[in-house]
């Protein structure tokens, strides 16, 4: 371990980091109660910390640790911890790490009032205070009705319920007096099971279309026909992944707009988690119609983004989805020139992006909208300074906004057409996509980048002929447009389609 001990992506620092000013007094209240710590080490490691700032990337000097922690400069020697020193620190981090982890369990546990309810009663039976569980009951079933939500849990938190009613009906009576409740458990734990199925069979449908994978969907047939007659909306949550299945499966937009005037109509249902799925699951089916040149669907696209931002949907506990913001900022601007609305949305949201790739994605971001309004030069000083291009579709999407800007900043002339820096951009990418190294990358996005390359060389060849005064016949122009207009999936398609209608 070096003097300088980089914690700014420990899980420790990490988990400090997501502590909002509330839960920071909750812990330190926490750490201070000998019931769950009796070391005077772990919270003077913990206040040392959060007095240097949660968020701080500054590298911390173990030196200092030790200090929190009581070792004293007397028993330092050459300002270096000595290996027993250095494994008290190690194991007062480790501590602190997992009270951390431990109070996070406490506190989430704290969400769930029902279930909470739930095990007291059972607390009680085990200790046969029979008289006590029947108000917890009543109060637990007022609870459960008064609540907005129809999401999975609510009806696992029905079952629960229902079930301990059953079971203190028999234990009070030696049997069950209360026949309706029987077919009623019935019910809640077959719409508890469905929901949870369901989600995951949607989850695995749509991955299988990403990544051209199969998995196995036992009574699938037989759960979508009970759905269908049965049940239809009178479990919301059910009902929604039913219409995002059959749009998965069928791609029909019919149940794009059904699903989304559902869940828009209805969004009192369902938690923040469940909203932000459905919301990235027509976002996805978004992105598919873009892709085949449904360009209506980019407005549709934007919408969902919207309200998403409104209902704080892409900002996770810690960060704003980075895939989203970037999404978001192409989509606006690319798509639909809404310069002006995307400066506003960076400078709301940009606070919120992870501080490790803040600077590289609002580089990127700026040069999208500098592109935009065609300042080229402002536009390639932003790409140059990007560092981090590890994610394989930026990666992609830089490489692509570099040949933009070199095919319209520096015009192909006789002298530079075959050295031009778009020739190995484009070599570049075919490269890049077809690299056994990103097995990870979806056939989809695959063949969208790799007809890209194809396409802009096609175009680039009839720019050729005309720099050097060749005839270039309507038909072979003709065919351009018609295999952009045909061809799937595509990146960068209306820029294509500008490009080619500039060739006549």
């Amino acid at each position: 371990m070096s003097n300088n001990l980089q914690l700014h992506n420990s899980k420790l620092v990490l988990l400090l980091r997501t502590l909002d000013k509330k839960e920071v007094k909750q812990f330190d209240l926490w750490l201070s109660s000998p019931f769950h710590n009796n070391s005077e080490k772990v919270l003077n490691l913990y206040r040392g910390l959060m007095n240097r700032g949660k968020g701080s990337n500054k590298p911390i000097s173990k030196i200092i640790l030790a200090k929190h922690i009581g070792i004293s400069d007397s028993l330092l020697k050459n300002n270096e911890l000595s290996p027993k020193e250095d494994t008290i620190l190690r194991k007062v981090m480790n501590q602190l790490t997992t009270q951390i982890q431990e109070f996070l369990i406490w506190q989430k546990s704290k969400e769930n009032k029902i279930h909470e309810k739930r095990l007291l009663m059972d607390a009680l039976l085990e200790r046969k205070l029979y008289p006590f569980v029947p108000a917890i009951l009543t109060k637990s079933k007022k609870e459960l009705a008064a609540s907005p939500y129809r999401d999975i849990q609510h009806y696992e938190n029905t079952f629960e319920i229902v079930e301990i009613d059953i079971f203190l009906d028999v234990l009070l009576t030696s049997r069950s007096s209360k026949t309706h409740i029987l077919q009623k458990i019935i019910d809640v734990s077959l719409q508890s099971a469905i929901a949870r199925v369901i989600r995951y069979y949607c989850a695995a449908k749509n991955r299988e279309q990403i990544l051209k994978i199969e998995h196995n969907y036992p009574l699938i047939k037989a759960i979508k026909e009970y759905i269908d007659k049965e049940l239809k909306d009178e479990v919301p949550i059910i009902w929604a992944y039913y219409i995002v299945l059959c749009m998965i499966e069928e791609g029909k937009e019919q149940h794009f707009y059904k699903l989304k005037k559902y869940i828009f109509n209805n969004l009192a249902f369902f938690d923040i988690i469940d909203i932000r799925q459905f919301f990235a699951l027509l976002i996805n089916y978004c992105i598919k119609a873009i892709k085949i040149g449904k360009v209506k669907f980019i407005q549709e696209k934007q919408e969902v983004y919207e309200l998403g931002l409104e209902l704080n949907c892409w900002t996770t506990r810690l960060y704003f989805s980075t895939h989203q913001f970037v999404n978001i900022v192409y989509n606006a601007t690319v798509r639909l020139n809404k310069t002006d609305w995307v400066n506003n949305f960076i400078q709301q949201y940009q606070a919120q992006l992870n501080p490790d790739i803040k600077d590289d994605i609002l580089n990127y971001c700026y040069a999208l909208v500098a592109f935009q309004i065609k300042d080229y030069n402002a536009a390639q000083d932003y790409l140059i300074k990007i560092n981090n291009t590890e994610d394989f579709i930026y990666h992609l999407r830089f490489k692509v906004l570099f040949i933009k800007i070199y095919y319209e900043r520096a015009p192909l002339t006789i002298e530079n057409i075959d050295r031009h820096p778009i020739n190995y951009k484009l070599d570049a990418i075919r490269h890049y996509v077809m690299s056994t190294r990103n097995k990870k990358m979806s056939e989809s996005s695959r063949e969208a980048y790799n007809n890209f390359v194809n396409l802009f060389k096609r175009i680039l060849n009839r720019k050729k002929k005309i720099i050097h005064q060749e005839p270039v016949k309507a038909q072979q122009i003709q065919k351009l447009k018609k295999d952009l207009a045909t061809e799937i999936p595509f990146v960068e398609r209306q820029w294509l389609k500008e490009k080619v209608e500039e060739l006549t």
